[in-house]
């Protein structure tokens, strides 16, 4: 029924049968095309909303992607990690629903709201604060070499150096973790000849011959002419000192031939060679970390503090957010306002503090001389912090309390319109579990620099921040199962450039395509919760939120673990292509052979009478701003 000829003049015996016959309403006044002159006045009464967008999901952005390095940093192996990475988004699966159906039943999302979210900062900071750290960092900048002139089986054996006062000695047994840059460059900066621990004057005719592997032939070069020289493509082979390696082979700049060997070369002393070494300061292009293990703590303390809080804020975020989505949404229908414009200001917070929380992160651990990321938490903190007190001085309206908030919407999750669409927003949350939690990783064993991580971030939520401004453009052109079934193919899209991608700057371009899979998605699903379900809008969306974020999340998490380490990643990427596609395309099928033939779900009746009249005010009383 078309919403301009809505008789709200119906007789009590006509309620039955428009709640049985009533479809959802195709437009809702968030929808109705409002003049761009109106869209440019600014609803004071949303500003509260639109900071609250800004704070909340900033915040977000501004931790997350560092967690799995903070756990590493606080020395938990990879099998810890993974673990609790995948058990995190089925924990927090218990928090959206049980959230949304409270807000239901109490019909205060404020309340609601600001409980969750002091929760939230009560464990975040337990996180940091109360968990014991298993090692202490110490970030490697400089490297000795040195090459026995005695010696014609390896190349300079390379001595790890820290700055810090606290240095790694043989003596406390360090672990010594390698991380390359894929270029593998590293440069002589000064040389000299040694015989045993005196500096010995080397000869004119004094040289450094390399041999090249596979060829019965070799370079020589003078101590001046090996200063300032760069070597590329550096392959290592473990001593047994652990802070200790043997450089095996690399190549020149431009050769068509690899360095395997080294020996000394000098007519005029000859019978010194045996007794001298060269030893020689380097530069390179990549660092290593030297762990100490602290013993004032153990293992399981740390495993097990760790993890119950991390479960505790998976709960606590996973809750927060659908709270805010559906207070979004309602808020924007009470007072005129286009959720797509409220929910670019959380595209806004999550391209600025990312950036922001990377370069604080950077800046405390060059101070400390270690992998410091209590910035980020702190920021956190202080964001939600702000979050909470805005939003305790915001008027949100009271909605009427429900009854049988289960049962309701256990009947609308059995229409199969809504189930299949449930059904994939779940393989959605699954792909984006898999790229939220492995992209960083993928990039880091690409050589990429701290700061482009951040970078990644503020691109793709640039780039999302004019898709979501017309976001009631593009639904009502397309629809919600048309866009999902976009969404799941540009995951595929995304896989795919993904698999092929050798340079990390290149992952700047695909990160465009986030604007769509996810953050069109979810308002696409903010949406269609708000048309299927109107008096259970928090209920649903927590559902939907449970099986987007938490479940789906949790198992593509999982199922990417595992396929990183048995498959690789550029074999895992290729087979998340596979699946993303292949769910796109099913959903597609069945849309068009089964789905579209089904008659619509229904709204009750105050609700459709609630939305037609907020419909139906003129434009001149709607700014979206």
């Amino acid at each position: 029924m078309p919403v301009d000829k809505f008789d709200l003049n119906v007789t009590p015996e006509g309620k039955a049968s428009i709640q049985q016959e009533l479809p959802i309403l195709e437009m809702t006044k968030s929808e109705v095309d409002i003049p761009w002159r109106a869209k440019c006045k600014i609803n004071w009464k949303l500003v509260p909303l639109k900071l609250l967008m800004l704070l909340v999901y900033g915040a977000m952005a501004a931790l997350y992607p560092f967690l799995t390095l903070h756990m590493r940093a606080i020395g938990l192996s990879w099998t810890e990690i993974a673990i609790i990475s995948a058990i995190v988004p089925f924990v927090s699966c218990l928090g959206p629903p049980l959230g949304g159906a409270l807000a239901d039943r109490i019909g205060n999302y404020k309340i609601t709201f600001i409980g969750f979210n002091v929760f939230s900062i009560s464990v975040h900071l337990l996180m940091l604060l109360a968990v014991p750290s298993l090692t202490i960092e110490r970030r490697i900048i400089h490297l000795d070499g040195s090459l026995s002139c005695a010696s014609e089986n390896e190349l300079f054996s390379l001595t790890s150096k820290t700055n810090s006062k606290d240095n790694c000695s043989l003596t406390e047994n360090p672990i010594i973790q390698w991380q390359n840059n894929p270029t593998k460059q590293m440069k002589f900066v000064k040389c000299e000849v040694k015989s045993g621990n005196e500096s010995f004057e080397a000869p004119v005719d004094f040289h450094v011959c390399i041999n090249h592997q596979g060829r019965n032939s070799s370079t020589c070069y003078a101590l001046s002419n090996v200063i300032e020289r760069r070597f590329v493509d550096l392959q290592f082979e473990e001593k047994n000192v652990s802070n200790k390696r043997t450089l095996m082979r690399f190549a020149n700049p431009g050769s068509n031939f690899t360095f395997s060997s080294s020996y000394c070369s000098s007519l005029s002393a000859a019978s010194e060679l045996h007794r001298l070494s060269v030893e020689c300061e380097i530069q390179t292009d990549f660092q290593s970390i030297c762990v100490k293990a602290d013993a004032s703590t153990t293992r399981w303390k740390t495993v097990l503090l760790y993890a119950t809080f991390r479960f505790l804020a998976g709960i606590g975020v996973s809750t927060v957010v659908p709270i805010l989505d559906a207070a979004a949404y309602k808020m924007s229908a009470d007072h005129g306002g286009d959720l797509g414009v409220q929910r670019i200001f959380s595209l806004v917070g999550m391209a600025v503090f990312p950036p922001v929380s990377s370069f604080f992160v950077g800046l405390a651990s060059k101070r400390r001389d270690f992998s410091d990321y209590s910035p980020a938490f702190y920021i956190f903190v202080v964001m939600n912090a702000l979050a909470a007190l805005i939003a305790f001085f915001t008027r949100f309206k009271l909605l009427e309390a429900q009854q049988n908030i289960w049962h309701n919407v256990g009947r609308i999750l059995r229409n199969p319109n809504v189930y299949i669409f449930v059904l994939m927003m779940f393989f959605a949350g699954c792909a984006w579990g898999f790229l939220e939690n492995y992209l960083f990783l993928f990039m880091d064993g690409l050589g990429s620099p701290k700061w482009l991580f951040g970078m990644s971030n503020l691109v793709s939520s640039v780039a999302a921040i004019p898709v979501v401004a017309i976001s009631t453009f593009i639904m009502r052109i397309c629809g919600h199962t048309k866009i999902l079934m976009i969404c799941l193919a540009l995951y595929g899209v995304r896989f795919f450039f993904y698999s092929i991608i050798y340079n990390p700057f290149m992952v700047l371009p695909v990160e465009l395509l986030e604007a769509f899979t996810t953050s069109l998605l979810w308002v696409v699903a903010s949406v269609y919760c708000g048309k299927v379900a109107p008096d259970y809008l928090a209920t649903l969306q927590g559902v939907i939120g449970c099986v987007h974020h938490a479940l789906g999340r949790g198992i593509g998490t999982l199922l990417g673990g595992l396929m990183f380490g048995s498959l690789k990643p550029r074999l895992t990427y290729q087979i998340f292509a596979g699946l993303s596609l292949s769910a796109g395309i099913l959903y597609m099928i069945m849309h068009y052979l089964w789905l579209r033939k089904l008659p619509k779900p229904k709204a009750n009746y105050h609700s459709a009478a609630r939305l037609s009249i907020s419909t139906l005010m003129p434009l001149n009383q709607a700014a979206v701003l």
